[in-house]
């Protein structure tokens, strides 16, 4: 039987299609990466966490892609993200440079004062204070050594001991342009990502997946037991009374057997079956 040819198989259309997006080049724009679609973005994340430049609590592509999203968001180029956000517990936050960035080329800013003001100890406090173009009034925040005590910030090796004046000026400007300029956070808390509270861990939470649980009532459902599937039935034994008849279909039914009719079990045997 001569031997037939097997026409070959047709191409794998997804594996061309992924092929043909690794081949495609991202755009570039003013010397920074411009992607345009969702595959472009996941792109420039992978090669950001191959890099290794990124902050070791960016760990995934998803983590990174998320991160620059956010900054796509509030106006950010895609790397520039990672110096503007950082992530602690699972939630993006920014950083008061970069509020502060945000508001000075927003043109919003009419004018800005920080200070540290002489104390010892415990009473020695930044204020920060801004006027946003529009607004009556400006908003002026304070935060002092001992509001840093009060938090536990202040441990031995920290920022707080090294360079104290530097964190409380960055908690008062965080207060101060995060209440200035609510809209251009987009509702992110500033603050600095060495600046952390006790129990903070920079990083995204490690996704779990918990199975579904369900309270049952305190009272069972009526229509429960009418959709309820029938229950076995059992009958008797030959050992029991048979309240079973055969009805004789040749007879009218005037002269059928009575449903009823009690058989005793020597008589059920010689029944046919």
């Amino acid at each position: 039987m001569p031997e037939t040819e097997v026409p070959p198989a047709p191409p794998n259309t997804v594996t061309a299609a992924l092929a043909r997006v690794e081949q495609q080049a991202v755009e570039v724009v003013d010397g920074g990466v411009a992607p345009k679609n969702l595959d472009e973005q996941l792109r420039v994340a992978k090669w950001a966490v191959e890099s290794g430049l990124l902050p070791r609590d960016i760990k995934t592509v998803a983590a990174a892609w998320a991160v620059m999203q956010r900054g796509s968001e509030l106006g950010f180029s895609p790397l520039g993200s990672f110096d503007m956000l950082y992530v602690v517990g699972g939630r993006v936050r920014m950083t008061p440079n970069a509020v502060k960035a945000k508001a000075l080329a927003s043109g919003q800013l009419e004018d800005a004062r920080e200070e540290i003001i002489e104390g010892e100890g415990d009473n020695r406090k930044a204020r920060v204070t801004v006027k946003r173009r529009g607004l009556p009034t400006a908003v002026s925040r304070e935060f002092s050594m001992l509001d840093a005590k009060r938090a536990h910030l202040v441990k031995d090796g920290s920022a707080w001991t090294t360079y104290p004046d530097r964190m409380l000026l960055a908690r008062a400007r965080g207060f101060a342009y995060g209440d200035a300029f609510s809209d251009l956070c987009g509702g992110l808390q500033v603050r600095e990502s060495f600046d952390l509270e006790p129990g903070e861990v920079l990083g995204a939470v490690e996704p779990t997946i918990k199975a579904a649980t369900r309270t049952p009532p305190a009272e069972p459902d009526p229509l429960l037991a009418v959709l309820a599937p029938p229950q076995p039935v059992e009958f008797a034994s030959h050992s029991e009374k048979e309240i079973s008849a055969e009805p004789d279909f040749t007879k009218p039914p005037s002269e059928q057997p009575n449903p009823e009719l009690v058989l005793e079990p020597e008589k059920a045997k010689g029944r046919k079956r």
